[in-house]
């Protein structure tokens, strides 16, 4: 289904809405924070930070907007409205910016399928000329498997309090990454988009949601497209509702078939990020629509 043209203006109305509705939630505790000034000191900004949270996570819970999501269209118009909410609320610059990141792949299912694998594999190598490719692939593979059994490199022997089983976040991946440049003096792999490939979940009971793939991750799955189709899958022009409005061949069907997909993932990523006079903080989480849960929550200052 193509987006209709008059859904930008509807987007746009709907985003004013969602901005005065956050920033009164947001706004609401921070008057409160700022009457009891006088107590907060030298740890008012994570105090702040804390409300702001809590306001936005409460917020979240109860928007009729993100209650009504029930298809990919909805989803599209939400994320459309919300990509980036400013908003300035008692001397405070805030930025919030909600989308989708299950148009990527979460790396903790790479040890359990070997197709994926040799599709990454390909990838680093053909696109990147990353030159142990397959070395990479077994840090991966050893950083997601269960604590204690064989592995198939020393990364833990070098890096004894590195986490075992799954691979928790960017940070972590690094580190990963670091260890294969320290090993293998191969600093192609810094150029890799990892950003754009790549999430991290414990749990593997997502699926990819084809209507935001992003084109990086389209050229791991697609090997034999060039640049204007990777754009035309990647643009979020087109509402896919099933795989036959990818207009792929059989072959390309089959690989995608070998990632775990669908047409809707009710699941967002939300960034906040808060500014004052001196610093400035970045909160990260995942927010899954119908259980209204979170979790992969991340803060820096």
């Amino acid at each position: 289904m193509k987006k209709s043209m008059k859904r930008g203006g509807f987007a746009l109305l709907l985003t004013l809405f969602f901005i005065i509705a956050i920033t009164a939630a947001v706004g609401l505790s921070l008057k409160y924070l700022n009457e009891a000034q006088d107590e907060v000191t030298s740890g008012s900004f994570l105090v702040q930070n804390s409300a702001i949270l809590e306001d936005v996570l409460q917020f979240l819970k109860k928007s009729k907007d993100i209650s009504n999501i029930k298809d990919a269209s909805s989803l599209g118009i939400f994320l459309d409205m919300t990509a980036i909410l400013p908003l300035e609320v008692e001397e405070l610059a805030i930025k919030i910016e909600i989308s989708s990141n299950m148009g990527h792949y979460n790396i903790n299912g790479i040890a359990k399928n070997k197709a994926v694998r040799e599709m990454f594999t390909q990838y680093l190598v053909n696109i990147y000329n990353v030159q142990d490719a397959d070395y990479f692939m077994a840090l991966l593979i050893d950083s997601v498997s269960v604590p204690n059994q064989q592995y198939l490199t020393d990364i833990f022997v070098d890096n004894p309090s590195l986490p075992r089983k799954y691979i928790t976040n960017k940070r972590h991946f690094d580190k990963i990454q670091e260890y294969y440049l320290k090993t293998r003096h191969d600093s192609s792999i810094l150029y890799v988009p990892w950003d754009e490939l790549l999430r991290f979940d414990e749990t593997n009971s997502t699926a990819l949601d084809i209507n935001y793939i992003s084109k990086d991750l389209w050229q791991v799955i697609l090997d034999d497209v060039d640049e204007s189709k990777l754009e035309e899958l990647s643009d979020g022009a087109i509402v896919y509702e099933d795989e036959s409005m990818l207009n792929l061949s059989e072959t390309q069907l089959k690989r995608l078939n070998k990632f775990k997909k669908s047409t809707f993932e009710p699941k967002v990523k939300v960034d906040l990020v808060t500014i004052d006079a001196n610093q400035s903080s970045h909160i990260s989480f995942d927010f899954n629509i119908p259980t209204k849960k979170v979790n992969n929550f991340e803060f820096e200052i």
